[in-house]
């Protein structure tokens, strides 16, 4: 453990929490956590001298988690024979300008964000997809009839090529 980590560059300070298990080459993290202001990162999983498999993956930012997820993700992606990477992060109804706002950024109109990444293969063959949704968006100087408009984004990688397939609505 190591708390209330500060340097001159660095207004807030850090801290980390590592419950871990080391044998050889191989790390068996129990629990790893780290913050700094407002941001939290845990994760728990297996990470060896060839690739990280962590089971599990969060980011918060005070009490609202933002992203959660997994990941196997071999140190080499482009060598052959090595095992390919699977990623999967989430996130979930996540109110923009209050996540926003504490990191610094306001005037975001109301919105409410979902979305799902998902990632696997090597560098050279890579798949996946995110998929972005925001709904409950309230746009700012909009007539009063107006109800909350939404957002869908939807990105595929395959074959190498990308596609994307956007769709706006604000009904009236």
């Amino acid at each position: 453990t190591a708390s209330d980590v500060r340097t001159d560059k660095m207004p807030e300070a850090a801290n980390a929490l590592l419950d871990a298990k080391f044998e050889g080459t191989r790390t068996d993290l129990a629990k790893l956590e780290v913050t700094l202001g407002p941001w939290k990162l845990g994760a728990r999983g297996v990470v060896d001298d060839k690739h990280a498999d962590l089971s599990e993956l969060r980011l918060w930012q005070k009490d609202t988690q933002l992203l959660d997820g997994r990941a196997q993700v071999p140190f080499d992606v482009m060598q052959p024979g090595t095992s390919k990477m699977e990623v999967a992060i989430r996130a979930k109804d996540l109110r923009l300008p209050e996540v926003l706002a504490s990191a610094g950024i306001s005037g975001v109109p109301a919105a409410v964000l979902n979305a799902d990444i998902a990632l696997g293969g090597r560098l050279d063959s890579a798949s996946g997809g995110v998929k972005v949704n925001v709904r409950d968006v309230k746009v700012p100087n909009a007539p009063k009839a107006f109800q909350p408009a939404s957002l869908d984004l939807d990105v595929t990688l395959a074959n190498k090529q990308v596609k994307s397939l956007v769709k706006v609505s604000q009904p009236p």
